[in-house]
C-alpha cells in the first residue's frame, strides 16, 4: 500500500531529476563538425596603404560544449572550437610576390538560446577567438616567411535542428574582429551529437 509520504517523495525526486522533455534534446554535452565558407579581411590602412585584402575559403571545424536548461525554454551554454581555412590571397606584379593567408583558428564562447518548437533551437553567442595568419613573400628574389597570433572578439547567431534521439543539424553565420585590422565572416553547416 502506497502511503501519502513515499508518494509525495517519490514526486518530489522525479521533479528534481527529471529534464522536461522538450529541453531534454539541448541539454548536456556535445560535439559537433562544421564546414562552410569564410571571408578574411585585411585592413591595410594602419601600414600607410590605403587598400584592403580580401580572402575566401572553405572553413573545416569541430567544437565541444555543454548546455543547461535555464527554465521557460531558454538554454545556456558554454563550447570551445578549432577550425581550419584555406582562404588565401597573392598578389603580384611578375616579378615580387606577396601572399596573405588563414590558418587555425580557436575559439571560447558563450551563448544563450531559446526553443522554438520542441526540436528546434534559435541561440546567440559571444566569446574569444584567436587566429593564426601567415605572410610568404618574395620581393627582389628574397623570400620571406611570417605568422602571426591575432587575437579578437567572436559574435555569432545561428539555429539547430534535432534529427534523432541525440543528433542534430546547424546552420551558423559568425562574425570575428581581430587586431591588427583583421576581420573574418563565416557561414557554416554542422551536424552534431549529445552525449
Amino acid at each position: 500500500m502506497k502511503t501519502p509520504l513515499g508518494l509525495f517523495a517519490a514526486a518530489a525526486l522525479t521533479a528534481l531529476v527529471a529534464t522536461p522533455a522538450s529541453a531534454a534534446d539541448f541539454v548536456g554535452p556535445r560535439a559537433e563538425v562544421t564546414v562552410g565558407l569564410d571571408r578574411l579581411n585585411f585592413d591595410l590602412n594602419a601600414y600607410g596603404t590605403d587598400d584592403k585584402v580580401r580572402a575566401k575559403g572553405v572553413t573545416l571545424g569541430g567544437t565541444v560544449g555543454y548546455d543547461a536548461a535555464l527554465g521557460g525554454g531558454l538554454i545556456a551554454g558554454v563550447e570551445a572550437g578549432v577550425s581550419w581555412s584555406n582562404a588565401d590571397r597573392t598578389f603580384t606584379d611578375g616579378t615580387d610576390t606577396v601572399s596573405f593567408d588563414a590558418r587555425r583558428d580557436f575559439d571560447l564562447s558563450a551563448r544563450l538560446g531559446a526553443q522554438v518548437g520542441s526540436r528546434t533551437l534559435l541561440y546567440g553567442k559571444a566569446g574569444y577567438t584567436n587566429l593564426r595568419v601567415g605572410t610568404d613573400s618574395n620581393i627582389a628574389g628574397v623570400s620571406v616567411a611570417d605568422a602571426a597570433n591575432l587575437d579578437g572578439y567572436r559574435l555569432g547567431l545561428g539555429v539547430e535542428q534535432g534529427i534523432g534521439t541525440r543528433t542534430y543539424i546547424k546552420g551558423e553565420y559568425r562574425y570575428s574582429n581581430y587586431e591588427a585590422d583583421v576581420s573574418k565572416n563565416e557561414v557554416l553547416a554542422g551536424v552534431g551529437i549529445r552525449f
